[in-house]
């Protein structure tokens, strides 16, 4: 029994038992917990979905949407990459805006670049660009200064790639690569990209 109010004033109903409002009491706090959990869920999704995509404004490789596929078999040359950077490389390329920050979700600097080199290649990274197996890789040869005119530093480099270690280059004079930050470990590596939509 409960209270209504009406034209008449207050009255006593009898319609609705105790035993439905307590289980209405009850139904409240689980809704509630119902509805948090059902958010959170969506959250955590929307969070892993965010986690996959990678967008590239840069003019390393046509802009546009990316998904990043986990790896499920072992990197070859060729196969286009998300890679996370070290934290020393990513706060220069931060800093000197070569890279717009997007690691806000996994704490970690992102690039996509191309493997050019993997375990046993001879590389070579020198003023006159990455070389694979004696093989000059083409636009590759590291810029003296940056588009602001501030002094780049490449990366100096002749030796065998042992076990789960990587070059990663664009071929594009502007690329910010290996040819830059040398080796890279395949641990850095999150997965491999495929074009969503590219313009």
């Amino acid at each position: 029994m409960y209270l209504t109010l009406n034209q008449s004033g207050l009255k006593l109903a009898s319609d609705r038992s105790l035993a439905a409002i307590l289980v209405e009491s009850l139904l409240s706090p689980l809704l509630i917990a119902s509805i948090a959990i059902l958010l959170f869920s969506l959250g955590l999704k929307l969070t892993l979905a965010l986690n996959h995509l990678y967008v590239n404004i840069s003019g390393s490789l046509p802009a546009g949407l990316y998904a990043s596929e986990e790896l499920s078999e072992p990197l070859h040359k060729n196969d286009l990459v998300l890679s996370c950077l070290t934290p020393k490389t990513a706060n220069l390329a931060l800093s000197r805006g070569y890279l717009s920050a997007q690691g806000l979700l996994n704490r970690c600097e992102k690039i996509g670049k191309y493997v050019v080199a993997t375990q046993g290649d001879e590389v070579q990274i020198s003023s006159e660009g990455i070389r694979v197996n004696s093989r000059l890789l083409p636009k590759t040869a590291p810029l003296p200064y940056d588009g602001e005119g501030r002094i780049l530093k490449s990366a100096s480099l002749r030796q065998s790639l042992k076990e789960h270690e990587l070059l990663l280059a664009s071929f594009k004079r502007e690329s910010y690569d290996s040819r830059y930050f040398g080796i890279v470990k395949e641990e850095q590596v999150i997965g491999r990209l495929k074009p969503v939509f590219t313009f």
